[in-house]
């Protein structure tokens, strides 16, 4: 009742002020020394002021610029003699100190009521000793009151001698041709109006407990629960159209709402902040593996660790999945924004820690800059979406401020996922396969399936340029099934000896139906299951969730075996060796490099994993063998096969036949199987 109060006086007084005093741009350089007191000396303003404080409500008034520097102050409360006896006050009235004077001199605390006019010293101009006075200036609230653009009302107790027992404080924003020009901060005497409500509710009770007496207390005591409860309702939908019901963060709506505003000011005032816009990485993924239980509370405690990153003042939301927008204030330049945003980068480097599991969930940021980067927030909102596009794509777990040259790396991958939706529909995928090599009989044990792409016009597009866009969204998922079924099938007119390895991508195992993808296609083209492996990624593993072992167990038991792609790479974790069903472990193809550099360093390493992997029963293949030394090394470190360009290249579907042809006929590769020459006559 106080509040609505101070808010109807506050809001008439500040109507008031609005239209009669027309001096707000005079008294709002004041600060400016040949300006002092210059204003002081104009009888209307003084009238202007004699009448506020003659009703006795207002009792200080102050005036802040845009910047939330306070620019002009006047009247202060002083009660009547004897006030601390009775608990009566003397209406607000202007009074002469102690405060600044007109000329920044101090004005004496004796000095006394000034009951018929208004001396110079009365209003004065702010200075840096303002701080003395009893009404220290609040900059974070006229603030808000700028980004609402409404009154920011609040009540408070005094001590009845400095203070009003019961008083409020209404910051108010002026407008002058629908132009924001400043914020009036009104002081509001409440202790006459709580003295009356105090009477009116005492006496509403006592004669609704006479009146109704015992036999209507029971309907009164539940219309009091129901109107609770409806309030309470009322108020949580009031929430619920505002912020996010999981993490309790804005909304969507209501932050665009909220930054508008912001926006709005801060273009009239000149002031900069930054838009980031962060997702949470493999964040679907999780999800998918973990159940959306887990998901919930991974996105609430990604939402606490935000808050405690970003500060008390940033404006956070949650946009929708796994999106989110941090507004901040007071980032003046790209060193700023990658200063914050590696707060919030670094805010998500402790495992999460859900369900007695740890999981790592990086967040990726890409930030936009106002106004330097748009003076649109539309514009601004977009170029943060692109920002973030880039920084998924090239470096995932990092944050980047918005460049222009994002756009044109934005509208590339736009093209490349057209370029994948349409080979998908129109046979524009097709497989190579790179053959694998036993180093103890020198034959080609089996192929490894990789899948490649042609554009409109027949032209290969290179690996790296789509498989990096398909795993960003669910293509990959389409691409991978269409790799499953076509290696099997190519493969089940090859001799039995001969094996075909498929990758499969995180996002394609964690999918529901994936064991049932695998069962279906090995029976629709009669393929012997020993014959199939599936390579699977050190992240996969490393993640190692009740779900994803019981996935690999169960292809094990349909007889498939299980590869470790790429090993040597990312975390490398050695408990899953033993804990899952590997069969194989692939070396990845960095360490060939490396070979050449330091010999010795590699030889001990890739003769640690050899051997590791034979006590574990696990077989062993080199990728991107491509010189004689490195196939020596391999055979000397007892590796059991090869794969890279020193034996071939990847060879199309169609080639294959005559690349077994070739090695039947090479004196090196051994006598060929009967196998093969029926292939090749068929």
């Amino acid at each position: 009742m106080l509040k609505n109060d101070a808010q109807v006086s506050g809001a008439n007084w500040a109507v008031f002020i609005e239209k009669n005093l027309k001096a707000f741009d005079h008294i709002l350089i004041c600060e400016i020394d040949d300006h002092h007191g210059v204003h002081h000396g104009n009888k209307n303003t003084r009238k202007f002021f004699n009448d506020i404080f003659g009703v006795g409500v207002i009792f200080h008034v102050d005036i802040y610029d845009l910047g939330g520097n306070r620019k002009f102050s006047t009247g202060l409360y002083k009660p009547l003699p004897g006030a601390a006896r009775t608990g009566q006050y003397r209406p607000a009235v202007p009074v002469s100190g102690p405060f600044i004077g007109a000329h920044g001199t101090m004005a004496g605390p004796g000095t006394g009521v000034r009951d018929a006019g208004l001396q110079s010293h009365n209003m004065t101009p702010a200075t840096p000793d303002f701080a003395q006075l009893l009404f220290p200036p609040d900059k974070s609230a006229v603030e808000r009151a700028i980004a609402a653009g409404g009154d920011v009302t609040s009540v408070h107790r005094g001590d009845g001698q400095r203070y009003p027992l019961h008083y409020a404080i209404v910051h108010h924003p002026v407008f002058e041709q629908e132009r924001l020009v400043s914020v009036i901060r009104l002081f509001v005497d409440l202790d006459q109006r709580y003295a009356t409500h105090l009477q009116v509710v005492l006496m509403v009770l006592a004669m609704a407990t006479i009146f109704f007496g015992v036999s209507f207390g029971v309907p009164m005591v539940r219309f009091v629960v129901l109107s609770k409860k409806k309030s309470d309702v009322d108020a949580r939908a009031h929430f619920l159209a505002q912020h996010d019901s999981l993490t309790g963060l804005k909304n969507r709506r209501s932050f665009l709402d909220q930054a508008t505003k912001i926006h709005e000011a801060c273009r009239g005032t000149g002031r900069s902040f930054a838009l980031h816009y962060l997702d949470l990485d493999h964040f679907k993924q999780a999800n998918d593996s973990l159940g959306h239980t887990i998901g919930d509370d991974l996105l609430c405690e990604a939402a606490r660790r935000m808050r405690s990153a970003a500060g008390g003042e940033a404006l956070i939301a949650r946009m929708g999945g796994d999106e989110f927008a941090i507004l901040q204030f007071g980032i003046d330049g790209p060193d700023d924004a990658d200063r914050a945003g590696d707060k919030i980068i670094k805010a998500f480097s402790d495992p999460f820690e859900l369900a007695e599991q740890k999981l790592r969930v990086a967040a990726s940021i890409g930030t936009a800059l106002f106004p330097r980067d748009d003076g649109d927030l539309e514009g601004l909102v977009k170029k943060a979406d692109t920002a973030l596009y880039w920084v998924k794509r090239t470096e995932r777990g990092t944050n980047a401020c918005y460049r222009p040259e994002m756009e044109n790396d934005l509208l590339r991958r736009k093209r490349t996922e057209e370029q994948i939706r349409w080979a998908l529909e129109n046979d524009g995928l097709e497989l190579h396969f790179q053959p694998q090599v036993s180093l103890m009989s020198g034959r080609v044990s089996g192929f490894e399936a990789l899948v490649r792409m042609r554009d409109g016009e027949g032209v290969l597009i290179p690996p790296d340029d789509f498989i990096a866009v398909a795993e960003e969204s669910d293509l990959i998922c389409d691409i991978g099934d269409w790799v499953l079924r076509r290696a099997v099938q190519v493969a089940s007119l090859w001799p039995d000896y001969l094996s075909v390895a498929v990758n499969v991508s995180p996002p394609q195992f964690g999918r529901d139906g994936f064991l049932r993808t695998v069962s279906d296609t090995l029976e629709q083209f009669d393929f012997d299951p020993c014959r199939l492996e599936i390579e699977v990624t050190e992240g996969l593993l490393f993640e190692d969730t009740e779900r994803n072992s019981a996935i690999l167990k169960d292809i094990r038991e349909l007889g498939v075996s299980l590869s470790m792609d790429d090993f040597g790479t990312g975390y490398s974790s050695l408990s899953y060796l033993w804990r899952l069903p590997i069969d194989k472990i692939k070396i990845d193809r960095s360490f060939m490099r490396m070979s050449g550099g330091d010999v010795m360093n590699t030889s001990v390493i890739l003769r640690t994993i050899i051997e590791l992997a034979h006590r574990l029963e696990m077989t062993v293949v080199a990728e991107g063998v491509e010189t004689v030394e490195q196939v020596c090394m391999m055979r000397s470190l007892n590796c059991d096969f090869i794969q890279g360009y020193f034996y071939s290249r990847p060879i199309p579907e169609a080639d294959v036949a005559g690349y077994l042809l070739q090695q039947f006929r090479g004196a090196r590769k051994g006598a060929a199987d009967a196998d093969v020459v029926e292939l090749i006559e068929a």
